[in-house]
């Protein structure tokens, strides 16, 4: 009885410091679980249409804190050995069958990105949910919130807001971004939490076109690490051609 009353004492605690939890704090605590101050890994990525499925494996470094990430095509074949390098505002493709880079301009951040439904922006990560919007908690039903993130005046971004599910203090559920005409456009589900080198992640991310049936892309984490050290002169142009060379090894 004395352990049951407790157990009760402490789950009350507990719940009242998640609902304690502001919108800024919420955010962080999701950018933090999914990118950490540094990662590195593999996804596997499947581009779903009504007449056609493509699949997509690629290796990535997120470097957060110094704003940089790279991104090395390993399937198909046809595509292997392509890097995406950004460097703050700066956006890099290398193509190795040419051995040339070329400059993505800013306009084109939120085009497809290798035909998929992810933008170029949703691949290297250009914004930063905890620092390009402003987070309101719209309603809470115990202990998940769903909150409305604004862009900043500032900030060049496509959606008008996006409606964010988490499950307290940090698991993402859902996002759900709006035009303009506040219109829903996509909407994409965190899915098949997973114990991954010690951390509970999302292992499935699946992107909906809302307004095109039958459009979908999955993102499939295969494996990751957080927290690690990168060889200086990682994320420079210099490295592209023998990043790129690593695919084929």
């Amino acid at each position: 009885m004395i352990s049951l009353y407790y157990h009760i004492i402490i789950m009350s605690i507990f719940f009242l410091i998640l609902i304690s939890l502001n919108a800024d704090e919420i955010i962080k605590n999701v950018e933090d679980l999914l990118r950490s101050n540094n990662s590195h890994g593999i996804y596997e990525m499947q581009i779903i249409r009504p007449d056609f499925q493509r699949k997509i494996v690629f290796e990535f470094w997120d470097e957060r804190k110094e704003d940089k990430s790279l991104v090395l095509i390993i399937e198909p074949k046809k595509d292997k050995g392509t890097v995406f390098l950004k460097s703050g505002t700066n956006l890099y493709m290398y193509i190795p069958r040419v051995r040339k880079q070329i400059r993505i301009p800013p306009s084109m951040m939120q085009n497809s990105w290798m035909g998929s439904d992810f933008t170029n922006d949703d691949i290297v990560k250009e914004y930063s949910i905890s620092k390009d919007y402003m987070p309101e908690i719209i309603s809470q039903k115990g202990d998940t919130v769903t909150l409305k993130l604004v862009p900043k005046p500032d900030r060049e971004i496509l959606w008008s807001y996006v409606k964010f599910k988490v499950l307290l203090p940090k698991y993402p559920l859902s996002a759900i971004y709006y035009d303009e005409d506040g219109n829903p456009v996509r909407k994409v589900s965190f899915k098949d939490y997973k114990i991954i080198r010690g951390r509970k992640l999302p292992s499935v991310w699946e992107l909906e076109v809302l307004h095109k049936k039958g459009n979908k892309t999955i993102l499939i984490l295969k494996d990751i690490q957080f927290d690690i050290s990168f060889p200086s002169g990682l994320f420079s142009l210099q490295n592209l051609d023998k990043i790129s060379k690593k695919a084929f090894k």
